[in-house]
């Protein structure tokens, strides 16, 4: 009995360990990930603040909204003085052939015009989106999943900023 009784006990209380375990490592990553948020942030802020170069502080912005949603890479597109096309106003992850691909043209690419009326787009491939503009770029760029949200200051729509992954994947609210 008392060996049956010992064993119970400690098979309860190695189980009970474990999860705490597993809580454990589930609130380093969030903590972890919760850090480089801030840490983004503040790096983001010194490059405001110590550059005037627009191209250079968007480039960053966009590393790190790729590098904070585990993305391949990330573009911020603005729109034009007329509002029907986005330009690149800075990248990262993606090559310059791609970069220089063509104008997305507001009213061919479905997705933009859903961001830019101010909803958040998820597409989770873009090769065979009937709203992405560029498919075949796309796929030989490597992408495969975007998340498109809009940018706004004052009430004005200013353009989209995109995350792009490599795989198949569902971004999380």
């Amino acid at each position: 009995c008392l060996f049956l009784v010992t064993t119970y006990l400690a098979t309860s209380i190695t189980a009970q360990l474990r999860r705490k375990e597993t809580e454990l490592a589930e609130s380093e990553q969030s903590l972890e990930h919760a850090y480089q948020g801030m840490q983004s942030l503040h790096e983001i802020g010194q490059v405001v603040n110590s550059s005037l170069d627009l191209q250079e502080v968007l480039a960053l912005i966009a590393e790190h909204a790729a590098r904070l949603l585990r993305g391949k890479a990330a573009a911020i597109r603005l729109l034009d003085r007329e509002g029907d096309t986005l330009v690149v106003g800075g990248s990262h992850g993606l090559s310059r052939a791609y970069v220089d691909k063509g104008p997305v043209r507001v009213e061919r690419s479905l997705a933009d015009a859903e961001a830019l009326a101010g909803r958040i787009v998820e597409i989770r491939d873009v090769g065979n989106d009937p709203r992405f503009q560029y498919p075949e770029e796309a796929r030989r760029e490597g992408l495969h999943s975007l998340l498109s949200c809009p940018m706004r200051a004052n009430q004005r729509t200013l353009g989209v900023i995109r995350v792009y992954t490599g795989e198949p994947r569902a971004f999380s609210d």
